[in-house]
Order: C-alpha cells, then sequence, then structure tokens
C-alpha cells in the first residue's frame, strides 16, 4: 500500500543533527570532534602561514591542501617518536612487552 506524498513527514537534515546531539551520546561524541579538529586547523592556518590557497586549479588546490595536511602528520609522528612513544608499530611494542 503507498501512501500520498502530501502524508509523508520531511525531517531537514538540521533537525537530525539537532535530535543526534541532544542526546547524551551524541553530546560527548560532538564534543570529542570539536577538541580534536580545532587544533589541526590552527596548526596550518597559524604556524604554517596557509592562510589563503596559492593555486587556483580545483585539483592543485586539493594537492595543496594534501600536502599541507601531510606536512601536519609527519609532524606528530617526528614528535611521538622523538618523545619515545612508538605510533608506527604499536603492535610489535605488545608482542614484545607479551613475550617478557
Amino acid at each position: 500500500m503507498q501512501f500520498p506524498d502530501e502524508f509523508t513527514l520531511v525531517v531537514s537534515d538540521s533537525d537530525k543533527m539537532k535530535v543526534k546531539i541532544d542526546c547524551p551520546v551524541g553530546r560527548r561524541q560532538y564534543s570529542k570532534r570539536l577538541g580534536a579538529i580545532k587544533p589541526v586547523f590552527g596548526n596550518i592556518t597559524v604556524n604554517k602561514g596557509m592562510n589563503k590557497f596559492t593555486l587556483r586549479v580545483q585539483e592543485k588546490v586539493n594537492s595543496q591542501w594534501q600536502i599541507y595536511c601531510l606536512v601536519h602528520n609527519i609532524e606528530k609522528l617526528r614528535k611521538s617518536l622523538h618523545q619515545g612513544e612508538n605510533l608506527v608499530f604499536p603492535l610489535e611494542k605488545r608482542l614484545k612487552d607479551k613475550n617478557k
């Protein structure tokens, strides 16, 4: 059985997002997202000086953005390895600890 289109309920995307954020689990997840995203953009814009793209074609802009993100991730890896953390091979470290 089918109903005419006038009886279907149309819910906007912003209303769906409000429902997700209003529940306790959604609030927790959204607060983590905000804390995780802002430092990356802050580092790229302030520390790297990327206030605007220097290229004009969409493909080139995407490549430039990926290069900035790559540099950011390499710096994170270098910092973590310099501090003695092993993010590259955590499984090997756990296996060594197990065998001791």
